[in-house]
């Protein structure tokens, strides 16, 4: 009698009191079905992936579902009702049975299909020992910074197995632990929060209504090396560029050897607020930006020359709040974090491109491969920003930076800063001094003007003093109205001013040397030592960035005291030091 006949001959006992027809169906048919379709596959691999079904087998399943809920519960039915529903549908009566025993609540057709023959799935075949030693091992060998490969890894379990007795896991085994650890998890443990977090998904967005509510500043280091006057490659630039999230127009960039710091966000700032007619016309740029005034909010990270509390004193006296994002919470910068890549992934084109990292610069020689200066790369993003992206549709507003501009509410104009002379000095870095019958003294030097003797005279004592790093020739007092005093060298001398960074190094010149003297000749003379070092010295990288630096410094400091108002000169008979020529 074959198997099929002899479940059909045992289920035809429906008085048995032992055994009822459910247990006598699951038990002769658990292997197949009574159709001829089943019976074929169950020799096979079945398969159970309910999407790849065809449509008239998935009918068939979904007709048992109906019949098989069209059965009285049990304790209420009898065997006809249940060969009555199997005849209607056109299977055994057993396999109504089974399918009642499968489902659970309502149950659906995917219920219903048969279970795949074989060792379970899912189910491991190693000990609980085992199991525990790769668990151990993954937290303390695999999660790790040290970031070992998937071969040590294996290594390392299979010998800490046999070390209890236990037989080797196979590598492929191991691999299957390590596949199944969420990537989030393995990018957090093995390359920190940041790389964690390009693994976590982020379906928000942050919708900016108007331009001039959120401006967005932050830096990077170019991805391409550039050259001195001579054409010597000296090292990357810094770029800094303020977004306006709205409009995603760029309102300013600034691009300088010197690394982050107050001065370069103040010169950002400054173009930023500025109108541009000035800054294109220098240039010989004809091209249309029409950014500038004052935004409610900037908006960066946690570096230390934006949360300087000078700065953020100078942006709230003007009207302008800060915002610092979370620390690794890069997300919350996203689009001006976009416009940097995209202006790097321009950078590869270019002579000297450094690329994102060696791999991908290959064999390619960046430094023998430089012949862009500083300025023309300054100049290579102005054409990218001004030319290009400013005119190119941006995904994300449907149209370009310059259309989505023009499109602001109607009467929404900026505010600019009353007094741009008061604004750009406040944004300037600063210390606090006294004014005495010699004047101010910082960097070493003496500082003294006519209006500083008559604020002295008027009783002004501590006094805020705000100075450019990149020219210490003359520094801007605070006084008690509010505006500031231009001060020159009480002293005044020829040679070329120092930047503050080649002050710092003529003083580490005399430390080292042994002369810990304040006499201000000696200050001077080791300045310009260190000036002629930087000069004459060119053959390190180090020392022409730093010639090349100083070139810039003073360039930009020269454009910058040219705005300014002239510093008053002292009588002759000022130099002594006594104000108004003699003891008061």
């Amino acid at each position: 009698m074959s198997n099929f006949q002899h479940s059909n001959h045992a289920l035809q006992k429906e008085d048995s009191a032992e055994r009822s027809p459910e247990d006598l169906s699951v038990k002769c048919f658990d292997r197949f079905e009574s159709d001829d379709e089943f019976k074929s596959q169950a020799k096979l691999s079945i398969n159970n992936n309910i999407e790849e079904m065809s449509n008239e087998r998935f009918e068939r399943l979904a007709l048992r579902l109906k019949a098989t809920k069209s059965i009285p519960p049990r304790g209420e039915r009898v065997r006809a009702d249940v060969e009555a529903a199997a005849a209607a549908v056109g299977v055994h009566p057993a396999t109504l049975y089974r399918d009642m025993l499968r489902l659970e609540g309502r149950g659906s057709v995917r219920d219903l299909l048969p279970k795949a023959l074989g060792f379970p799935k899912g189910r491991s075949r190693l000990s609980a020992r085992q199991e525990e030693v790769i668990s151990l091992c993954i937290q303390s060998h695999f999660l790790t910074l040290a970031r070992p490969s998937t071969v040590k890894v294996a290594k390392k379990i299979g010998d800490m197995c046999e070390d209890e007795g236990l037989p080797r896991p196979s590598r492929a085994t191991v691999i299957r632990r390590l596949n199944a650890i969420p990537k989030r998890i393995v990018a957090l443990k093995r390359h920190g929060p940041k790389a964690a977090e390009q693994q976590t998904p982020r379906p928000g967005r942050y919708v900016v209504a108007r331009p001039w509510d959120v401006w967005q500043i932050d830096h990077t280091l170019a991805d391409v090396i550039v050259v001195d006057r001579d054409g010597k490659p000296i090292g990357r630039v810094w770029l800094t560029i303020v977004l306006d999230v709205c409009t995603r127009m760029v309102v300013a960039y600034y691009v300088g050897l010197e690394p982050p710091s107050t001065i370069r966000v103040a010169a950002t700032l400054d173009l930023a607020v500025s109108p541009k007619a000035a800054w294109l016309a220098a240039r010989g740029l004809d091209y249309v930006w029409p950014a500038k005034g004052l935004p409610l909010l900037l908006h960066s990270d946690r570096a230390k020359e934006f949360t300087s509390p000078n700065l953020r004193r100078a942006l709230l006296n003007h009207g302008t709040d800060t915002f610092y994002r979370p620390p690794g919470r890069t997300r919350f910068g996203g689009h001006i974090e976009r416009l940097i890549g995209t202006m790097m992934g321009t950078c590869r084109l270019l002579p000297g491109a450094t690329h994102n990292s060696p791999s991908a610069r290959g064999n390619y020689d960046s430094k023998g491969a430089a012949r862009l200066g500083i300025d023309d790369l300054e100049m290579y993003f102005a054409h990218q920003i001004l030319g290009i992206y400013h005119h190119a549709k941006h995904s994300a507003l449907g149209m370009s930076p310059l259309d989505a501009w023009a499109k602001r509410p109607k009467g929404w104009e900026p505010e600019c800063p009353g007094d741009m002379e008061t604004f750009r000095l406040d944004l300037f870095p600063e210390c606090s001094r006294t004014i005495t019958r010699q004047g101010v003294s910082a960097f070493g030097d003496e500082y003294y003007s006519r209006e500083l003797g008559e604020a002295y005279i008027a009783g002004a004592r501590k006094v805020v003093v705000k100075y450019d790093p990149r020219d210490l020739s003359q520094i801007y007092v605070r006084v008690a109205n509010g505006r500031y005093l231009v001060v020159p060298y009480r002293l005044q001398r020829e040679e070329p001013a120092p930047t503050l960074w080649l002050h710092k190094a003529g003083r580490r010149a005399r430390t080292q040397a042994g002369d810990s003297s304040r006499d201000r000749a000696t200050i001077r003379r080791a300045n310009e030592a260190a000036e002629r070092v930087i000069e004459e010295s060119l053959k390190s990288d180090k020392i022409k960035r730093q010639a090349e630096r100083l070139r810039r410094d003073r360039l930009a400091a020269a454009e910058f005291r040219s705005a300014m108002p002239a510093p008053s000169t002292p009588d002759d008979d000022d130099w002594g030091g006594a104000f108004g020529g003699g003891e008061p």
